[in-house]
């Protein structure tokens, strides 16, 4: 089947807005969708596309000009491709709520016969605040980033199950059900795994899993359960780092180290795992480009493992399953 082309296109004056954008396009990229991220005062056409997602700051019961300009050329058109809006902007303890839609953007929608913007928590901060009214709102207590990655995230896997739904769907890497799903992407540029679904490991998928974890952790009988696993499946395991132990490496708060693990294991990072309880770790993977960033939090730090990288966190390794490889029989 042929990938979706989507637009996400977006409007803002602080970069809240184009954050969530961002988000929601990683998002759907790793659905299997082709998808550019636009600043809606570039759109000039919308044909090419079979789908669009349109995202507009809220200020004062506002959308931007830019927006609704984009929103028109979609109401104008003979054939438009399936539409989804949603505005940001509130901060502080009105965060969560839905936000009143400004006239024109209500009336265009039910014009194009689309549902009502989502509403997603802003950003406000005072190194990025533009205007008198918003430099004064982000010295007060208001300041601070409440954008929610998880709500961004469930309400774009909604995208992309209705474009599924609709004959829609992207290519897949096996099936999308067995990818997307499965693999669970939950950082902020990617889909959530449902809840109680299994987060699974294929040799077909990846060759090799670097851990970098505190000594206590990397003791754990899960922990030490799910190498016995990987290397039953064929897979290359190593161990970064092992917190003061006296064979653990530089760490990967050490720019370069997760990659030169790959090198010397002669895997391709994009097909090996990183599982790990620092930040650092998580940040290093997602910037070095591996395969999947699996995130440990032993100590509530999930949504900063999530925030810095994190594809999955899993509170305990025994959520981690192992598949045996397609050619391999039956059996695990």
């Amino acid at each position: 089947m042929s990938a979706t082309r989507v637009l996400v296109a977006y409007a803002g004056r602080m970069g809240g807005t184009a954050g969530i954008a961002e988000a929601i396009g990683q998002t759907l990229r790793r659905s299997g969708h082709h998808v550019d991220v636009i600043d809606a005062a570039k759109v000039a056409d919308v044909t090419q596309y079979g789908a669009v997602v349109l995202g507009s700051a809220i200020y004062i019961g506002r959308w931007r000009r830019e927006a609704i300009a984009v929103l028109r050329l979609l109401a104008d058109s003979n054939d438009h491709p399936p539409v989804w809006l949603f505005h940001s902007g509130p901060v502080g303890p009105d965060k969560d709520v839905q936000q009143p839609v400004p006239r024109t953007v209500a009336r265009l929608a039910k014009k194009l016969g689309v549902e009502s913007p989502k509403t997603f928590a802003g950003r406000l901060e005072r190194h990025t605040a533009r205007g008198l009214l918003a430099r004064w709102m982000a010295r007060t207590k208001l300041s601070g980033d409440s954008r929610d990655w998880a709500a961004i995230k469930q309400w774009t896997v909604g995208i992309h199950d209705s474009l599924q739904s609709a004959g829609r769907p992207g290519p897949g890497l096996a099936n999308l059900d067995d990818w997307t799903r499965r693999m669970a992407w939950s950082g902020p540029e990617a889909p959530l795994r449902d809840q109680g679904q299994p987060l699974e490991l294929s040799p077909d998928r990846f060759d090799a899993v670097l851990f970098d974890l505190d000594a206590e952790i990397a003791l754990d009988l899960g922990a030490l359960a799910l190498i016995d696993r990987l290397e039953a499946a064929g897979l290359t395991v190593d161990v970064i780092s092992a917190g003061d132990g006296a064979e653990a490496l530089a760490g990967t708060s050490e720019p370069g180290v997760l990659p030169l693990a790959a090198q010397r294991l002669h895997v391709q990072p994009r097909r090996t795992v990183v599982i790990g309880d620092a930040l650092a770790c998580v940040e290093a993977g997602r910037a070095g480009g591996f395969g999947l960033v699996i995130g440990v939090d032993r100590t509530g730090q999930a949504a900063d493992l999530t925030s810095h990288g994190a594809d999955v966190v899993v509170a305990d390794l025994a959520e981690v399953t192992v598949l045996a490889s397609a050619g391999s029989g039956p059996g695990r």
